[in-house]
């Protein structure tokens, strides 16, 4: 039964009793005071009390009333209705730590707790008045050693026939061990409800009997929407069996820790820290379980962020080759970073980290080193470097650079010992190969027969100055390489006045199109000679400045040579032109010859052969028939005779280029059958007679082609005057050709010969063509021009 029911029934009971007693005692001795008054050690003086019970009082109710006031299991006293006390019995007094003649004589307001006093003193004045027959309350009465009892009190006034006070008759039960337990249930209360952890407690482990509001708030829920609802619906649905699991260990053991991941009234889930306490009955059963939920979503992206930063320091120090270490001196333990490990070749895994092992991977010379190093910094104080080569356990050797600083105690005395060690085994190769490089760039650079150069933009980009020059400036420029870097003028000041312009034009535009600077010009030296360079620089952006990186070669002998050259195929050309028109000029005799004197003797021959005829009328008839043999041969042979001399030099050019080229394409409609046209007039006047026959041989070549190859219906020639050239331009429809592939696998000598003929007369030759769409050829001449071999010099190269 319930501790707080049994009390209370108690009480009910006694003052059951009281009350039959107080009946009892009125009904038969109406006007005294109950006769017990005698029955107390300390009697009363009788001005104070009304008189007792009679003689006629019988023995058996005396014993009665004695055994009920002495075996009460609560406090009962009697008081005068001034509330001093009368009598009281010895639970009273076992209650009060007193002894009875302690208490009798004494106001109950004396033994009151002074706050209480006034309460207990309204409650009197109450029942004197006569507005209450009776009170009851909680108050405080302080033990005669000092400490406060908590007491039920239930206190009646007796009156008399007329309704005076008779007497006070109170009943006092001790309530500490109760008044303790509802301040402690109240403070657990408080706790439960107040604390900012969540917290639940549940019977049969699946339904959530009783939540306090933070357990509420963290799942966004109220606290009457969740009490006595199933566990199902704050738990996550991957997370149920998991928990389900953790609650019979819990059951098993009493206690359980856990994380999990909780459901909000929204459906969001969250991390949760859950801790579980079983309370257990007197038979071992789980009565029921106290859980406590944290959550832990702070926590957690803490912990990937440490786990984070952790995983990009370790990243860091992979990439940086940098393995950090720490020595504890009053352990003598170190600890090592897992790129130390790599660096010395020790698996973590397999080895710990250790001063002898670490020693062991060191030759002698860098163990002393090392030695001599660490104590330098221990007995001085001052910062750990030193440098090292580690044997690594798979053969390899690592150059590392150890580096620390100490840590002391408020002692004076070093705790620990922090550092860092980079392998800069790859560095250094490095810089070995960056050494041997800059070596093989010196000697390089130094043996190049040019200027190595680097310049910088200045002036805002409008000139530019040197800031390298390499030995092979003062071959080039005549003057020391300090004297153009001093002046950034120099450079422009050299340049020939003519090539100038070029030269700042590509400048500038490599550095606005950030492409390779290819410019070739002359320099004019102090000394009056002129020469040639090539200059080839790449730019590239530093910051705010524009960078070129280059080389200047000096290649006037190449020019010169390349001068030689072009007056070497220009004059073969003219030689071959020149022959040509010896060629020409012999074809144009013979056919004159042809022409005039075989045309003559067999124009002769034929008018012979007629008159015999007319000479020997009566011969026979084959003689008839033999002279009419003849005549046909003789006119066979003087059509052949025009044939050749037509093909020798066309009668036509004699006339001038335009009737040649009519002429030339009436012939060539008429043996091909392809529709040609003419657009244009050539001026005769304007035309030599070389230039015209070259450029008809040229027209006659074109047409040769196209009725061998081309497969055309149609050809179209153009011709037009301008600024003192001739343009013609032949077209055709043919089934076309690859021009490269043409002169590559053919060995096109026409093709060939075409061109060297247009460059020989200073023109231009543009063959347009490709696999089934036709050719297109463009010829522009000048119509006049000089001859480089009317202003060559033969001496000019004995100078």
């Amino acid at each position: 039964m319930n501790p707080d029911l049994t009390d209370w029934l108690l009480i009910i009971l006694i003052s059951a009793t009281l009350i039959l007693l107080y009946l009892l005692f009125k009904q038969r001795h109406t006007g005294r005071i109950i006769s017990s008054l005698s029955l107390n050690k300390t009697t009363p003086e009788p001005s104070e009390y009304p008189a007792v019970f009679g003689a006629g009082e019988t023995l058996y109710n005396k014993h009665l009333f004695r055994m009920i006031y002495d075996k009460a299991p609560l406090g009962i006293g009697v008081a005068a209705p001034d509330g001093r006390v009368v009598m009281v019995n010895p639970v009273f007094t076992r209650i009060l730590g007193y002894r009875e003649e302690d208490i009798v004589g004494r106001s109950f307001t004396e033994l009151t707790y002074s706050e209480d006093i006034a309460e207990t003193l309204q409650e009197l004045q109450r029942i004197q008045s006569g507005a209450e027959d009776s009170y009851q309350m909680e108050k405080r009465y302080l033990h005669r050693d000092g400490h406060i009892i908590w007491v039920q009190v239930n206190a009646v006034m007796v009156r008399t026939a007329n309704g005076e006070p008779w007497c006070i008759i109170a009943q006092v039960l001790d309530i500490s061990a109760h008044k303790q337990a509802v301040q402690q249930l109240s403070r657990w209360e408080n706790i439960f409800s107040c604390t900012g952890v969540g917290m639940v407690v549940s019977y049969d482990g699946r339904t959530l009997d009783l939540v306090n509001p933070s357990y509420a708030a963290l799942h966004g829920y109220g606290v009457e929407e969740l009490s006595g609802k199933a566990t199902e619906l704050v738990i996550a649905p991957g997370e149920l069996q998991k928990v389900a699991k953790m609650i019979r260990e819990a059951d098993a053991s009493g206690h359980c820790i856990y994380e999990s991941v909780d459901r909000r009234k929204d459906g969001s889930t969250f991390p949760v820290l859950v801790d579980i306490t079983v309370v257990y009955r007197d038979d071992g059963s789980v009565h029921y379980r106290i859980a406590s939920i944290h959550d832990i979503s702070e926590r957690k992206k803490t912990e990937d962020i440490i786990r984070s930063s952790e995983a990009r320091l370790r990243e860091a120090e992979r990439l940086a080759h940098l393995g950090s270490w720490e020595w504890l001196a009053d352990t003598n333990e170190q600890i090592w970073s897992e790129e130390t490990f790599r660096i010395f070749g020790i698996d973590p895994g397999h080895e710990q980290a250790g001063y002898e092992r670490f020693m062991s991977l060191l030759d002698a010379t860098d163990q002393l080193k090392l030695k001599t190093a660490a104590d330098k910094s221990l007995n001085e104080g001052v910062p750990y470097h030193v440098e090292f080569r580690v044997n690594r356990p798979d053969g390899g050797v690592r150059e590392v650079v150890s580096q620390a600083r100490l840590y002391t105690g408020p002692d004076g005395r070093v705790h620990r010992m922090v550092g860092t060690n980079l392998d800069v085994t790859e560095s250094r190769r490095a810089q070995r190969r960056l050494w041997e490089s800059q070596m093989r760039l010196h000697a390089l650079m130094s043996n190049i027969p040019g200027v190595v150069f680097q310049a910088i933009t200045a002036d805002g980009g409008q000139t530019f100055a040197f800031i390298y020059l390499n030995d092979r400036a003062e071959q080039l420029f005549g003057i020391r390489a300090e004297v153009y870097l001093d002046d950034i003028s120099r450079l422009n000041s050299s340049i020939a006045a003519a090539d100038r312009a070029a030269f700042e034009h590509s400048r500038l535009r490599s550095a606005a199109e950030k492409k390779v600077w290819d410019w070739e010009g002359r320099i004019v030296l102090a000394s009056g000679e002129e020469k040639w360079i090539n200059l080839r620089a790449m730019p590239r952006n530093d910051n705010d400045r524009l960078i070129w990186d280059g080389v200047m070669l000096n290649i006037t002998n190449n020019k010169r040579a390349e001068n030689d050259l072009y007056l070497s195929q220009q004059l073969l050309r003219e030689l071959a032109s020149e022959m040509e028109t010896v060629r020409e000029n012999e074809r144009k005799h013979i056919a004159r010859e042809v022409h005039d004197e075989l045309g003559q003797l067999l124009t002769a021959l034929r008018m012979d052969v007629a008159l015999l005829a007319m000479r020997f009328p009566h011969m026979p008839t084959d003689f008839y028939r033999s002279t009419d043999d003849m005549k046909g041969l003789v006119d066979q042979a003087i059509h052949a005779v025009r044939s050749v001399a037509s093909d020798l030099r066309p009668a036509a050019l004699d006339m001038g280029l335009q009737e040649a080229l009519e002429w030339q394409l009436a012939e060539f409609s008429r043996r091909t059958g392809i529709q040609t046209r003419l657009r244009g007039c050539v001026g005769s006047s304007d035309l030599e007679e070389q230039r015209a026959v070259a450029v008809f041989r040229i027209i006659q070549e074109s047409l040769t082609n196209i009725g061998r190859y081309a497969r055309a219906s149609r050809v179209d020639i153009s011709v037009s005057e301008t600024d003192g050239m001739l343009q013609i331009s032949v077209c055709d429809d043919g089934i076309g050709f690859n021009p490269h592939k043409e002169n590559k696998e053919k060995k096109s000598y026409g093709l060939l010969g075409m061109q060297e003929r247009v460059l020989a007369l200073g023109g231009k030759l543009l063959i347009s063509s490709a696999e089934g769409r036709g050719t297109d050829i463009l010829l522009t001449v000048p119509l006049n021009g000089n001859r480089v071999a009317e202003l060559y010099d033969p001496g000019i190269n004995s100078r």
